[in-house]
C-alpha cells in the first residue's frame, strides 16, 4: 500500500510540474516580446507604418496596434504563441481584421500579414526607451549651406522624439541609443569619428538613398536662469548672427507640464527669422522651481513678463521690440500679460480662445464625445458632467479651507479674457487651424478681429488669419479630430511665412502684411454651439451633491431596515407587519435605484475617459440605462401610492409612516434627476 501511495504521489507531482511549466514556457516567451516594436508591412505593393506595444499581464500578454495609414490607433488586438518562435497577431480594424503571422529572431519579428485587401510581408525591430540624459547630447542643429536644415529634439519625455524637416515633423522611434527609426520608414543615426565624437547626422529613406548632415551653427545657444512671478525659471536663450541688437521673443507654454524642449522648433524658426527667441521649463516643470498645477493664469503671465525683463535687458536684445508667441493657453498668458506690461511690443497667439478656459474645454469634450460616438445625448451628459466639475472647482478655490490642498488645480475657469483683451495696447497676430477642434474658432477670431479695427495704432497693425485645413496646432489634418491617426505632420501653408513677416514688419516698424488669399474669415464659418461654463442652479455642485447624498443614504438603508423593522414590529406588538407589501416594494424600488445610480457613475467614468481624449467605448450602456430610468418611474408612482396609502389608514405608526415617506420622495426626486441627466425614455440618448 505504501508502495502504491508513493507511486501516487510521485505521477500527482511530475503532473503538477507538467501543469505549471507549461504556462511559465508561455510567459517566458511573453517576456522575450515585451516592449515596442515598430516597423512596415507592404501589401499589394503599398508601404504602411506598424507599430506593436506588447505587455505582460495576468494570464498572459496584451497588444495594442498602430497602422496611422489604416487610421488605425491604440486598437487592443490579441497575440497568440504558436510552436516554438512562431505567434499571430490580430488587430480588427474597420474593413476587417489585420492578422500578422509571425516568428521572432532576437530583436526581429517578421513574417505574413494578411488584410482585407490581400497579403504581404512585414518586418519590425525592437525599440528601446531612452532617458533624457541618453537623448540629450543628440539634440542640435543639422544641415548643409542651401538645404533646408534638420533639428533633432524631444517633446516633454523621451516617449516623443521628433525630428523637423522645413515645415515637417516626424516621430522616431529609438532603436539604439543613437539610431532611430521614424514614422515614415527613414532610419535616422548619429554619425561618430573614429574617437566617437558626434560628426554629423545620416538620414536614409527607405527606398535605400541616404544624406549627411554634418552640425550647423545657424545662431547661438546660451542656457540663462530669470526671476518669474516668484519661481526661478530656466531656459534656453537663440541668439541670431552679428551684434544686434535683436528683436525678441518669449515663446508662451501651452497646457500641462511644458518644458523648453517642446519649444525648440519654434525657437529655431524665430532665430532663423533674426529674433533673440527665449523658450524656457514652465513653473515646476524641468529645471524651474514652483508648481504648475497650483499656478493660476495670473502667475503664469507674471512669469512672462519675467522672461521679457530678462530678454530686454540682454545687450544684444532690443528691448523696446520684445514680444510674446504663444499657443493654445498661452493665449490666455499672452493676453493677460500683454494687458498688464508695457514691455511687451507685439503679441502672436496660436490657437489662443477668447472664451473662458470653461467654455474652452466643454468645447473640446464636447466634440470629443461627438467624435468618437455621434451622439448628442451623451455630449450633453458629458458638458453637464464637466460643468458641475467646474462649478466644484469655483467653489473649493474661493474656500479657505480647501484653496491649499494638492489635488485642487490653480486655473480659474470661469477666467473671462474680453476685460484684458479691451486693454491691450500692442498688436496683435491671432492665428487659428479651421478644423480646430478645441477651441471655438469662430467665436475666437471675431472678438480678436475687434482689435483690428482702425486705421491707426497697434489696431491698425493687427491681423487675424485663419488657415484651411489646419488643426489646433496649425498642421495639416483631414478632419482635426483628436482620435484622428497620423504618423507624419506638417504645418499648414504658409503659417510660418505669415507668421515670421509679420513679426519683422513689426519689429522693422513697417506696415505688417495682410494675410494672403487662401485664408478664411470668422464669418465664412458655421456658428459654433458654446456651452455656458457654468451650469444651471440644478446642476450645480450643492444641489447635485445633496441629491446624491439624499439617494445614498436613503436606498442603502434600505437594506438594513429589515432586520430593525423586525425587531420595532416585535417591540411594538405587530403592528407593522401590516406594511410587509410596502416593506418590500421600498426594497425592491431601492435595490434598483441603486443599481440605476451604479450604472450612471460607470457612464460617467466612461464619458471621462473620452473627454480626456481617451478611446472608450460606452456599449448598450446608455440604454440600458434609459429603460432602467423607465423602471424607476413606475416604481417611485407604485411606492408614493402604497406610501399614501399607510398614511390613510391605520397600519403603522408614525416612525414607520415618515420613513415610507422619506423613501417615496427621494425615488420621486430621482426622476427629475434622470431627467436632468437624460437617462428617461422621452430624453434619450
Amino acid at each position: 500500500m505504501d508502495g502504491v501511495l508513493r507511486t501516487a504521489i510521485r505521477v500527482t507531482a511530475v503532473a503538477c510540474l507538467i501543469a505549471l511549466a507549461h504556462p511559465l514556457c508561455g510567459q517566458g516567451v511573453d517576456r522575450e516580446l515585451a516592449g515596442r516594436w515598430v516597423g512596415h508591412a507592404e501589401v499589394e505593393g503599398r508601404w504602411r507604418f506598424v507599430r506593436f506595444d506588447i505587455t505582460l499581464a495576468q494570464g498572459g500578454s496584451s497588444v495594442e496596434g498602430w497602422i496611422p495609414a489604416e487610421g488605425l490607433g491604440a486598437v487592443a488586438g490579441s497575440l497568440n504563441p504558436g510552436e516554438g518562435p512562431g505567434l499571430t497577431i490580430q488587430l480588427p480594424g474597420p474593413d476587417g481584421e489585420w492578422r500578422f503571422e509571425a516568428t521572432t529572431q532576437g530583436d526581429r519579428l517578421n513574417g505574413a500579414a494578411i488584410t482585407p485587401s490581400g497579403a504581404g510581408l512585414f518586418e519590425l525591430s525592437r525599440s528601446m526607451e531612452l532617458t533624457a540624459e541618453q537623448f540629450d547630447p543628440l539634440v542640435g542643429t543639422f544641415g548643409l549651406p542651401g538645404e533646408t536644415t534638420l533639428l533633432l529634439t524631444r517633446w516633454r519625455t523621451v516617449d516623443y522624439i521628433f525630428i523637423f524637416d522645413g515645415e515637417e515633423r516626424l516621430r522616431l522611434h529609438p532603436l539604439a541609443p543613437d539610431r532611430f527609426y521614424s514614422e515614415r520608414g527613414d532610419l535616422v543615426y548619429v554619425v561618430r569619428a573614429a574617437d566617437g565624437q558626434e560628426v554629423g547626422l545620416a538620414w536614409q529613406n527607405r527606398f535605400g538613398l541616404e544624406f549627411f548632415y554634418p552640425p550647423v551653427e545657424v545662431y547661438r545657444q546660451e542656457e540663462v536662469v530669470f526671476e518669474g512671478a516668484g519661481e526661478s525659471l530656466a531656459g534656453t536663450l537663440f541668439l541670431p548672427p552679428g551684434e544686434g541688437p535683436h528683436p525678441g521673443i518669449v515663446l508662451v507654454h501651452g497646457s500641462g507640464a511644458d518644458t523648453r524642449h517642446a519649444y525648440r522648433p519654434v525657437a529655431h524658426r524665430f532665430a532663423q527669422a533674426g529674433f533673440a527667441a527665449l523658450f524656457y521649463d514652465k513653473r515646476g516643470t524641468g529645471d524651474s522651481t514652483g508648481n504648475w498645477f497650483k499656478a493660476g493664469l495670473h502667475e503664469l503671465a507674471g512669469d512672462v513678463v519675467g522672461a521679457v525683463e530678462h530678454l530686454g535687458r540682454h545687450q544684444a536684445v532690443d528691448e523696446r521690440s520684445v514680444g510674446l508667441w504663444g499657443i493654445s493657453q498661452g493665449g490666455w498668458i499672452s493676453t493677460i500679460a500683454g494687458a498688464e506690461s508695457g514691455a511687451i511690443a507685439f503679441l502672436v497667439p496660436f490657437s489662443g480662445a477668447t472664451v473662458s478656459p470653461a467654455e474652452q474645454e466643454l468645447f473640446r469634450v464636447a466634440n470629443n464625445v461627438r467624435d468618437l460616438t455621434g451622439s448628442e445625448g451623451l455630449v450633453d451628459i458629458t458638458v453637464k458632467m464637466e460643468q458641475l466639475t467646474y462649478d466644484f472647482l469655483y467653489r473649493a478655490q474661493t474656500s479657505r479651507a480647501l484653496a491649499d490642498k494638492p489635488w485642487l488645480p490653480g486655473i480659474d475657469m470661469q477666467y473671462d479674457p474680453r476685460p484684458d483683451l479691451a486693454r491691450l495696447e500692442s498688436p496683435v497676430l491671432a492665428l487659428f487651424g479651421e478644423l480646430d477642434s478645441l477651441v471655438p474658432v469662430g467665436v475666437s477670431a471675431q472678438r480678436y478681429e475687434q482689435l483690428a479695427v482702425g486705421e491707426e495704432g497697434a489696431s491698425g497693425r493687427s491681423r487675424v488669419a485663419i488657415i484651411p485645413q489646419a488643426d489646433h496646432g496649425l498642421l495639416l489634418s483631414a478632419t482635426g479630430s483628436r482620435f484622428e491617426v497620423r504618423s507624419e505632420r506638417r504645418y499648414a501653408p504658409g503659417v510660418w511665412e505669415l507668421t515670421t513677416g509679420w513679426v519683422r514688419a513689426i519689429a522693422d516698424g513697417t506696415e505688417p502684411p495682410l494675410p494672403g488669399a487662401g485664408v478664411i474669415r470668422a464669418a465664412e464659418l458655421p456658428a459654433e454651439g458654446l456651452y455656458p461654463g457654468r451650469p444651471s442652479w440644478f446642476g450645480r455642485a450643492p444641489v447635485q451633491i445633496a441629491l446624491l447624498l439624499l439617494f445614498a443614504v436613503t436606498f442603502v438603508s434600505c437594506f438594513v431596515a429589515f432586520p430593525l423593522f423586525a425587531l420595532i414590529d416585535r417591540w411594538r406588538g405587530g403592528l407593522a407587519a401590516r406594511t410587509s407589501r410596502l416593506r418590500f416594494a421600498a426594497w425592491v424600488v431601492s435595490a434598483w435605484n441603486l443599481i440605476l445610480l451604479i450604472g450612471f457613475f460607470v457612464l460617467l467614468m466612461r464619458l471621462w475617459s473620452i473627454a480626456g481624449a481617451e478611446v472608450a467605448e460606452v456599449g448598450n450602456l446608455p440604454r440600458l440605462l434609459t429603460a432602467g430610468g423607465a423602471v424607476a418611474i413606475v416604481g417611485s408612482l407604485l411606492l408614493s401610492w402604497m406610501t399614501a396609502k399607510v398614511w390613510q389608514e391605520p397600519l403603522a405608526g408614525q416612525f414607520f409612516r415618515w420613513y415610507y415617506s422619506a423613501v417615496a420622495l427621494a425615488a420621486l426626486l430621482l426622476v427629475p434627476f434622470l431627467a436632468y441627466w437624460r437617462l428617461l425614455p422621452f430624453s434619450p440618448v
